[in-house]
């Protein structure tokens, strides 16, 4: 052997017993870290530990007090800790190619802020969880990825869409000399979700609910979530959905039994729910409603697609089991074959079918709003289901009930030149109405996001000196009513400078007032809902209350928030990249004023088949 070769493997040989040394000494960490992390440390399957080992590093060591359980490659769980033993993010999925990538990234920030992993407890779990949704839900950047094969590749293309808030969370103007209370209240969050044993999907939201609602409240942070955990877990123990699923509910006034044929619902639905089955097509083709009272999601698009094209026996039967579950309504999220529906109806069972047709206004929607049925004092019932990314809202008043549906958009919402012609297509139907809360990254919509920011403040200072004048406080609801901060307080304390505010959170703020704004407009407008008015009724109902044609009876309530003042122009939405800055912000505060003012507004249900 020459000496070349020699040297070459003496340098193997070493760097083979460096690694060796530095594995052992991650064990040490490890087996310090676990008790801290998990109060069962055998079921950990596999812990990465961030910042203290390098980028490549996986540990392969054996986990638990009797160190049996061994760490495997097509392992499922994933528990992210930091030096101090803090959790990061559990139940991430390794089986994504790009884990890796996830991890640098973590790493990444984590080193950039200078202390490690230390101050980007949030931080760090912004970008995972992002990144898992991001892959899961965007057709688009799943096509990216066939492409970036190295960390610059992926911080050039898919990163920066990950850290739009992180970035700014992580400058020291927006938290300064409280990184060390924010990260201790965020370990004990987290900590107190897991003791709790949420689900999976909620614990992935309520990662990114912290990171995307309350980094800027770092004061509200511990309130705010922990008033969310309670809220969460009183949802799925004791909502109404779970009664009007179930046993009769608690007044007659409610419908008794609600079917869900939504495919993508079904990830959003944890099966732990209490007293429900949740049952997925692949699970139970046969629709064998065995228990009751029971959830019936279709698990991918094709399933659903092969439900509501049965042959009329399979209805009739299908029908049948509902009826003596007591089911009175089914919700079809995407229409239905017109058989299937009479079929139902023979059962006395109603059908809402949510056809393309029937999409009255697209706006995107918080990831995190978690599935609610609202029983009112009135036999009026206003139904939500959960899905990620966009949603239309669509309204259907059956029977002396009024139902208000979310579905998915991401079919029709796009960017780029596509936006403008998809929303084209949508403006030629003047049934349609087109709400675009978004900023494509097209020459069209270059100063759309300025003059959203510049609306958005000035509805904050009206509804602040509205407040300063009424000497009261105005809850801003939060996810549709999960939690609630003061909006005085957020305005004084954090858009004092406005330059250190992104417009994006601006904007969020104004979809935040505007949902308290609609929260207050269904309560003072119960009454109107009852009235079957024809549409000269609605009219004169309108101009009873003294009411913008902008309010009228069938818009849902978030249009009403947003709709122009301009009756000649009801297919003009304030925030249409068309319409001039001035137009935008003046509407904006006139609503905005109106809702504030307003003793009583007058909202109404549509008929069977009637467009407003």
């Amino acid at each position: 052997m020459d000496g070349f070769s020699q040297t070459a493997l003496t340098s193997r040989s070493a760097t083979s017993e460096e690694e060796s040394k530095e594995k052992r000494r991650a064990d040490k960490r490890l087996h310090q870290l676990l008790p801290k992390v998990c109060t069962d440390p055998a079921s950990v399957q596999r812990v990465v530990v961030a910042g203290l080992l390098p980028i490549s590093a996986i540990l392969k060591s054996s986990l638990g007090p009797e160190g049996t359980q061994k760490v495997v490659e097509t392992s499922s769980k994933t528990v992210l800790v930091t030096e101090d033993g803090e959790v990061l993010l559990t139940n991430l999925s390794i089986a994504n190619p790009l884990l890796k990538l996830v991890r640098d990234s973590a790493v990444q920030v984590g080193n950039r802020c200078g202390d490690g992993c230390k101050r980007t407890f949030i931080l760090c779990t912004a970008i995972l969880t992002k990144m898992e949704f991001v892959l899961s839900r965007s057709s688009s950047l799943q096509g990216m990825l066939d492409t970036i094969h190295t960390y610059d590749e992926f911080v050039q293309s898919i990163f920066p869409r990950m850290l739009q808030r992180a970035e700014v969370v992580s400058t020291p103007h927006c938290m300064p000399l409280q990184r060390r209370p924010l990260r201790d209240r965020a370990r004990a969050v987290l900590n107190t979700l897991l003791a709790n044993k949420l689900s999976p999907s909620l614990l992935k939201r309520f990662s990114e609910l912290i990171v995307e609602t309350f980094l800027p409240l770092p004061d509200t942070l511990m309130e705010a979530t922990e008033a969310c955990v309670h809220h969460i877990r009183t949802l799925i123990k004791v909502s109404p959905i779970v009664k009007v699923l179930g046993s009769p509910a608690e007044s007659s006034k409610v419908v008794e039994g609600v079917m869900l044929f939504d495919p993508f619902f079904t990830s959003r639905c944890p099966n732990q729910i209490e007293n429900v089955r949740c049952v997925y097509m692949d699970e139970d083709p046969t629709l064998s409603l065995a228990q009751a009272p029971i959830l019936l999601s279709a698990s991918t698009a094709e399933d659903y697609r092969r439900i509501v094209q049965w042959e009329e026996k399979r209805a009739i039967q299908l029908g049948q089991k509902l009826r003596e579950k007591g089911v009175t309504c089914v919700l079809l999220s995407e229409g239905g074959a017109l058989d299937f529906v009479n079929s139902l109806a023979q059962f006395g069972i109603t059908c809402i079918k949510c056809d393309e047709d029937d999409r009255e206004v697209l706006f995107p929607k918080d990831i995190f709003s978690p599935c609610r049925l609202y029983r009112r004092e009135t036999e009026d019932v206003l139904l939500t289901c959960d899905v990620v990314e966009f949603r239309f809202f669509r309204k259907v008043g059956i029977g002396g009930r009024a139902y208000a549906h979310f579905g998915p958009l991401s079919k029709v919402f796009c960017h780029g030149v596509d936006a403008r012609q998809k929303m084209d297509k949508i403006k030629s139907k003047p049934k349609h109405r087109t709400i675009l809360l978004g900023s494509p990254t097209d020459g069209t919509f270059t100063n759309f996001r300025q003059i959203l920011r510049k609306a958005s403040l000035a509805v904050l200072q009206l509804c602040l000196s509205s407040l300063q004048h009424k000497g009261t406080s105005l809850d801003v609801q939060l996810g549709g009513g999960a939690l609630s901060f003061n909006l005085a307080h957020f305005i004084t304390d954090h858009l004092s400078s406005p330059s250190s505010i992104e417009a994006g959170m601006i904007s969020a703020c104004m979809k935040r007032v505007l949902e308290a704004v609609k929260e207050a407009l269904l309560e003072t407008s119960l009454s109107a809902l009852k009235c079957k008015a024809t549409q000269q009724r609605k009219y004169s109902l309108a101009a009873r209350y003294n009411v913008s044609n902008s309010l009228l009876i069938g818009q849902d309530r978030v249009s009403a928030a947003l709709r122009p003042i301009r009756a000649s122009e009801a297919s003009v939405l304030p925030f249409h990249p068309r319409s001039t800055e001035s137009d935008i912000i003046h509407s904006a505060v006139w609503t905005a004023k109106q809702m504030l003012d307003i003793d009583r507004v007058c909202v109404g249900q549509r008929q069977n088949n009637v467009n407003t």
